[in-house]
């Protein structure tokens, strides 16, 4: 849902303020930035325990509600706030993940030639390639944040910490950890949400 909920959310507020004759490049963060943060600090919670409970042995895994079990216990044995440690790397990983995304969409759908509106197969064309560009980006890009974010929840330190033990362990490789797998897993939802966006508003007549 948070991925639907910050696409829609960005392009009506984008809209709204090219209507008001602001710029594209604002008009592109400033709507993205603000309902990124909002969705990634609702679905913290669930972000947390579902990372939680895919550690090796962990009992609350095998619970029919794992993840509203994990809630529970972290809220119990940690108290309520422990539920969005690691939320100021999730902002800052979510938030510039969809922005640069946003960003990219609204560019290349200038850059682009134009094509013919009647045309469907060069439209769909288009629209799938600004797509895979800005969820490709947008993964790539926010990697170490991923990173940064998944060893807050393991490991139970702060961001900064983190950051600097992991530099002190491997050097900067770290930026690169899981990336392979990383750019597929985050590009392909985020593509495919951008290219469904599209679909729903020439469908809708928008």
């Amino acid at each position: 849902w948070a991925r639907a909920a910050i696409f829609y959310g960005s392009d009506v507020g984008s809209r709204h303020m090219r209507q008001q004759g602001y710029g594209v490049g604002l008009s592109s963060t400033v709507p993205s930035l603000i309902v990124s943060v909002f969705a990634q600090t609702v679905n913290q919670p669930f972000v947390r325990s579902s990372i939680m409970i895919q550690k090796p042995g962990e009992e609350l895994a095998s619970r029919t509600f794992p993840n509203f079990s994990m809630i529970k216990h972290l809220a119990t044995t940690k108290g309520p706030l422990s539920l969005w440690l690691g939320l100021d790397a999730a902002i800052l990983k979510t938030a510039p993940k969809y922005m640069v995304a946003v960003v990219i969409k609204d560019y290349m759908g200038q850059w682009l030639a134009p094509v013919d509106p009647q045309d469907k197969t060069a439209v769909l064309k288009k629209s799938a390639k600004i797509a895979v560009t800005a969820g490709v980006a947008g993964a790539v890009l926010t990697n170490p944040l991923d990173v940064v974010r998944n060893e807050m929840f393991k490991t139970e330190e702060k961001m900064l910490p983190c950051m600097a033990r992991m530099t002190k362990e491997t050097g900067l490789k770290w930026f690169l950890r899981g990336i392979n797998k990383n750019w597929v897993a985050v590009a392909a939802p985020i593509a495919s949400t951008i290219f469904l966006t599209d679909r729903f508003k020439v469908w809708m007549g928008n």
